[in-house]
């Protein structure tokens, strides 16, 4: 159990984080009731308490960014097609990391590969949300959702409507970017199976770690901090059936 923790930390690297601040009311100043308090003066220490009490969280309102559904030839741009010799490339540089920090398991990660089609597995499972392996955002949103699953301690699986939801955000902040109009097949597949090995890795340390609470809470901050430092404030976000809603 220990070592899948590990392992999913081994994984997990992203980019800088994005600071986010919470939102607080304006609280009207205590001072304003000295006054009164001033003839009842048994009430000064209540006074006292509340000034060092932290403000009231403000209501939170959710709002789920309105997106374009993306078009035939933007999903395209997301899109690659698979090279058997990159993938197996890539799988043996995930053993390679594993195998410098925690040995047995990059040896109980090899014994997997052996005795599974990695991807193919991964494709039957998202195709049932209407999910690609071979689609950079598919493979963020998968990413995205496993991760915030986990750190927020959520067992109920994601529908086929979340899914797309999320994969049209995740696509439309590609997109966006430019940076994906320059990437090249090879990039795009690297890009998207590193984020689809990290997805299954953590979905199956969430599973191994139930029932373990010390280990459950190593395995969400493990996996908060890659997302932040991928710019996701996964506590901060709520699933819906029209993708992640975020504080406003």
């Amino acid at each position: 159990m220990k070592r899948l923790v590990l392992g999913v930390s081994i994984l997990l690297a992203g980019s800088p984080a994005s600071a986010q601040s919470d939102i607080w009311w304006l609280a009207p100043p205590l001072e304003l009731a000295q006054p009164f308090l001033l003839f009842a003066p048994e009430l000064q220490p209540a006074l006292q308490e509340l000034k060092q009490q932290p403000p009231t969280p403000a209501p939170v309102r959710w709002v789920v960014p309105k997106l374009a559904p993306l078009t035939a030839s933007e999903d395209a741009r997301l899109s690659f097609t698979p090279s058997p010799e990159r993938r197996q490339k890539l799988l043996n540089a995930v053993v390679v990391r594993w195998r410098a920090v925690n040995p047995t398991a990059a040896d109980d990660f090899q014994q997997v590969l052996r005795r599974v089609d990695l991807f193919k597995v991964l494709a039957d499972d998202l195709g049932k949300v209407g999910l690609r392996v071979n689609n950079v955002a598919d493979a963020y949103a998968a990413y995205w959702f496993n991760a915030w699953e986990t750190v927020n301690g959520v067992r109920t699986p994601g529908s086929r409507k979340q899914a797309q939801a999320v994969k049209v955000q995740v696509a439309r902040a590609m997109l966006a970017s430019g940076e994906l109009g320059r990437a090249t097949e090879a990039q795009k597949q690297e890009m998207a199976e590193e984020l689809l090995i990290q997805a299954v890795t953590i979905s199956a340390a969430n599973e191994a770690v139930q029932g373990d609470l010390d280990a459950q809470i190593a395995l969400a901050e493990a996996v908060d901090a890659d997302a932040q430092q991928r710019g996701l404030d996964l506590s901060r976000m709520r699933l819906t059936d029209a993708g992640f809603a975020f504080p406003q």
